[in-house]
């Protein structure tokens, strides 16, 4: 099958979004998501609109808009997402390695979206995200921003920080770790 003409993510990620939210929600997080179907083995790409649409159903209910509650969320995504042996790797590579990776990764990963960064000297980066449904809303820019940021913190960086702004219709995201 060739990629799909609407906003597509590898299928398996759908499968650590759904465990990630009963894992850390429990119930409540599978029944938040009880709209996406998930077919088995899951399809090669899935719509992301799917994701966005799960990712804020679980932040209005099981998270309640606490950050922190969503945030664990995400962390446990991205941790089932990656794989034990890709976390192992992770945590051995420098984040500049990682973030110098990440245009290539993002590709791999997402059939659209233009991902680039600059690397702002030896602690501190900036990711730039465009042209992708992630930067349309609030709650999508900072789902993503944190995933950034938490795939960072799984390098040697130690403690990782974010912000992010959406800027001529760019997201830019600007981590910086100690």
């Amino acid at each position: 099958m060739s990629d799909p003409i609407v906003p597509s993510a590898r299928g398996y990620l759908l499968t650590a979004f759904r465990t990630a939210a009963a894992d850390v929600f429990g119930a409540e997080g599978a029944a938040a998501l009880a709209m996406i179907a998930i077919p088995t083995p899951p399809p090669k790409w899935i719509p992301e609109a799917d994701l966005i649409a799960g990712a804020h159903a679980l932040w209005e209910g099981p998270a309640r808009r606490e950050r922190a509650r969503y945030n664990a969320f995400i962390q446990r995504q991205v941790e089932l997402g990656s794989g034990r042996v890709q976390r192992m790797l992770l945590s051995l590579a420098s984040p500049r390695r990682v973030i110098d990776r990440a245009p290539a990764i993002w590709s791999s990963e997402h059939t659209h979206g233009e991902l680039t960064v600059d690397q702002l000297g030896e602690r501190s980066a900036i990711l730039r995200l465009g042209e992708h449904p992630y930067v349309e809303t609030p709650q999508a820019r900072a789902t993503i921003a944190e995933v950034f940021r938490h795939i960072v913190s799984l390098t040697r960086a130690g403690e990782v920080s974010e912000s992010h702004a959406l800027e001529r219709g760019v997201l830019v995201v600007r981590l910086s770790w100690s």
